[in-house]
């Protein structure tokens, strides 16, 4: 009688065991997959000291800023950094007069 109770606590003993280590491998692998999905560009250290972030499904649309004009006077075209912000028409002004047109073109908006 003494071994079936032996047999029996030592069945519970491995059932409580591998229901302990399948929670914990289950909550682990939680974790580490909640941090990658919630800091895709950070360290896992980094991340495990910050709450989770909530994931969202698709990132939102990056919206491009605004069309950047030539700052001349009365000039529509747009500005490119390879002419240093001016348009291909007035990229060879003098810096000079580029300067004022900048200028004015403040005080313009500031009004």
């Amino acid at each position: 009688m003494n071994s079936k109770i032996d047999a029996l606590v030592e069945d519970m003993k491995r059932a409580i065991l591998d229901a302990i280590n399948e929670a914990t491998v289950t909550k682990a692998s939680e974790i580490v997959l909640e941090a990658f999905r919630a800091h895709p560009n950070k360290s896992i250290a980094r991340a495990a000291g910050k709450p989770a972030a909530p994931v969202v499904a698709a990132p939102a649309k990056r919206r491009k800023p605004p069309k950047q004009l030539c700052p001349s006077p009365r000039c529509k075209n747009a500005a490119a950094p390879i002419f240093g912000m001016l348009c291909a028409k007035h990229k060879d002004a003098p810096k000079a007069t580029v300067a004022i047109w900048r200028e004015n073109r403040r005080a313009r908006k500031a009004t």
